[in-house]
């Protein structure tokens, strides 16, 4: 039996604001050093793919917290003081960024040897 595929066409998603819902939270180590990263999945709402669903993209950030930090400043937009992240305190991300939650995204396109494709620049709670 022969093992085959359907191509489809590239979707681009357009620079600038979009509304969007959390799908997943992940964790994983990456590169020679194993340094952890938080990847936040987000479903795109205002973008439609040929079948009807939404196309699923993801902000990737170092799992290291701080105020200046991507990270720190994601959960501050989402209403985590700097005291409790200057604190040392844990802070609870699932919480902050529950699976569903609605949120805007303000997307770049960037190119690479693999082709264009749009990279999340900023998420805030829609």
């Amino acid at each position: 039996m022969a093992i085959t595929i359907k191509g489809r066409d590239s979707l681009q998603i357009s620079e600038g604001k979009h509304q969007a819902k959390i799908r997943e939270l992940k964790v994983e180590k990456r590169g020679k050093e194993s340094y952890e990263y938080l990847d936040v999945h987000v479903e795109v709402l205002d973008v439609d793919k040929k079948d009807g669903t939404h196309p699923v993209i993801k902000m990737g950030m170092p799992f290291d917290l701080s105020i200046n930090t991507k990270l720190g400043v994601l959960l501050r937009s989402c209403g985590v003081s700097d005291d409790a992240i200057k604190g040392g305190g844990e802070i609870d991300i699932e919480n902050v960024l529950p699976i569903g939650k609605k949120v805007q995204i303000i997307t770049k396109n960037i190119e690479t040897d693999k082709g264009t494709f749009a990279e999340i620049f900023s998420m805030k709670p829609a």
